[in-house]
């Protein structure tokens, strides 16, 4: 679970770059946002999976 919450994050991160490089935008935080909510999602239900 831990490395699908750090792909989710990587991936926004890869995203927001990306944005950035073709059209030196700041929209390209919504990537970023997205790809850090979806893995702090992970990272919560992975807590309470493991954790009860």
């Amino acid at each position: 679970m831990a490395e699908t919450m750090g792909v989710a994050i990587g991936i926004g991160l890869l995203l927001t770059a990306i944005i950035i490089g073709i059209t030196d935008s700041a929209l390209s935080f919504i990537a970023f946002a997205l790809g850090f909510v979806v893995g702090l999602a992970l990272l919560i239900y992975a807590g309470a999976k493991y954790n009860r």
